[in-house]
């Protein structure tokens, strides 16, 4: 038991930097492989997947969230694998893509029962249009630029 909670606590400290926020789908199970990539493969068919969802679609600079998934299953290998990508669109200012690859393998336990683990990884582009953020010393010294220093 401590080795596993040694191999757990050093793997939390081997990532340097972990952040999380995830999209909101109202029907999150029409995006199989974003909730698990074990579903990967999961109808042993080919499945294309897209989603476009407009948040507060009246406010001007809404979030946009566009989705698109592919997963297949490979009968020879009894896996399943998949890509997806995801693109956030959050108030014209911040946008961020995820893209990401999902592989499962299928356990056959008996005839009625099967256990698929899946492994899921994935890289992300942030882009922020720093040329629409208006500062506070831009309002009060009435100029279109700013004097603050942007850490990029």
């Amino acid at each position: 038991m401590k080795f596993i909670k040694g191999i757990i606590i050093g793997l939390l400290f081997i990532s340097s930097q972990l952040k999380g926020q995830d999209s909101y789908f109202s029907q999150f199970y029409a995006l199989p492989i974003y909730l698990s990539p074990s579903l990967a493969g999961s109808t042993e068919q080919t499945r294309f997947v897209s989603i476009y969802r407009n948040q507060w679609a009246n406010l001007p600079n809404a979030y946009v969230t566009y989705a698109f998934s592919f997963d297949h299953y490979i009968r020879n290998y009894k896996s399943g694998i998949g890509a997806m990508v995801i693109r956030n669109q959050e108030g014209g200012l911040y946008n961020n893509t995820s893209i990401g690859l999902s592989y499962n393998y299928t356990i056959k336990i008996n005839e009625q029962l099967n256990i698929r683990p899946g492994i899921f990884a994935a890289t992300n582009i942030n882009n922020i249009d720093y040329s629409e953020i208006e500062f506070a010393d831009q309002m009060t010294r009435n100029s279109s630029t700013t004097i603050e220093v942007l850490v990029i």
